[in-house]
């Protein structure tokens, strides 16, 4: 009947949406460390982040676990023993204006607590 006709209508409209959410993230991706990387790729579904990381004059940009958004996993993968890194979750997030600098909500999140154990060990 009529309701079965408008449920399988709303069904087909809900679809081209989740094509739309579930479509990847596209980041700068350079296979050698440069800082005028230009080459844009689409990630894997697993890699859910785009990174940006600074070692000295090596500027790396590539696509990225978020979980895996923190400095001992991010320098042991990336054999640097010095960075500055950035993680963001939005297409094209880590292009050149990106230097690595800024912290993600993440990496706050993570640096928070050590503070305030650093903290309490000095009362």
């Amino acid at each position: 009947g009529q309701g079965t006709k408008s449920n399988l209508l709303y069904r087909l409209l809900k679809i081209p949406f989740f094509l739309i959410v579930d479509s990847s993230l596209m980041c700068y991706h350079c296979l050698l460390p440069s800082p005028n990387c230009s080459m844009v790729t689409n990630c894997t579904p697993n890699h859910d982040a785009c990174l940006t990381a600074v070692s000295g004059p090596r500027v790396y940009r590539q696509c990225w676990r978020y979980e895996d958004c923190n400095f001992e996993f991010i320098s042991n993968r990336l054999e640097e023993n010095s960075l500055k890194y950035n993680c963001c979750r939005k297409d094209l997030c880590n292009g050149p204006e990106d230097d690595g600098t800024a912290l993600t909500g993440r990496t706050v999140l993570l640096v928070a607590p050590l503070l305030a154990a650093a903290r309490n060990l000095c009362l």
